[in-house]
C-alpha cells in the first residue's frame, strides 16, 4: 500500500472511533479539496481526540479553513462583522473575501449542532472563534491577512508574519 494511501485510511479509521482517548489525524485542507501534494505534509496534518475530529466535520464537513472563516462571517447575526477582509493562499491559488461583496445564503444547520459547538468552542464570542480557527485550525502561512471588526468596536487583525 502506498504511503499516500495508509494515509488516508489511518485518517478515516481515526474518525469512525468514538472515543475520547482515542485520537485522530485531521487534513485542516482536507484531501477531498486539494489535488497537491501539500495536503499530506506535516504542516497540514493535526492530531486531535477523535471526539474533537467529528465534531469539527458535523459542524463544518470538509470545508478549508477559509470556508470556515466565510461561512461564520456569512451566517453570524446581522451587523456582528462590521469590517472584514480574510485572505488565504494555497497550492498557488489565492482566496479573497470581504465585507464589500454582498452574499445571500440559506441558513445552515451548524447553528443547531450546540453539542459540537460548545465541545470546539465553549463560550467565544463569533470573532474569538475567527481567530481560534486562524490560529489552530489552518496551516502556518495558510492565511495571508485576515481583519475583522465587530459592532462592539473590537478590532482583530492577522497579516502573514504576525499574529491576531
Amino acid at each position: 500500500m502506498s504511503k499516500k494511501r495508509q494515509k488516508k485510511s489511518r485518517c478515516r479509521r481515526g474518525g469512525r472511533v468514538s472515543d475520547w482517548h482515542t485520537f485522530s489525524i485531521h487534513h485542516m485542507v482536507p484531501t477531498s479539496t486539494s489535488n497537491s501534494p501539500l495536503v499530506y505534509e506535516r504542516a497540514n496534518l493535526k492530531q486531535l481526540r477523535v471526539a474533537i475530529h467529528q465534531a469539527w466535520h458535523s459542524l463544518f464537513s470538509n470545508f478549508t479553513p477559509f470556508e470556515v472563516i466565510c461561512h461564520l462571517i456569512r451566517h453570524a447575526p446581522r451587523g456582528y462583522f462590521t469590517e472584514f477582509r480574510v485572505e488565504a493562499t494555497w497550492a498557488n491559488s489565492n482566496y479573497s473575501f470581504t465585507h464589500e461583496e454582498k452574499w445571500v445564503f440559506p441558513p445552515h444547520p451548524w447553528i443547531r449542532r450546540h453539542e459540537d459547538w460548545n465541545l470546539l468552542f465553549g463560550r467565544r464570542t463569533l470573532a474569538e472563534v475567527v481567530v481560534k480557527v486562524v490560529e489552530g485550525w489552518a496551516p502556518k502561512g495558510y492565511f495571508t491577512q485576515v481583519d475583522i471588526q465587530v459592532r462592539d468596536g473590537g478590532r482583530y487583525t492577522f497579516h502573514k508574519g504576525g499574529a491576531l
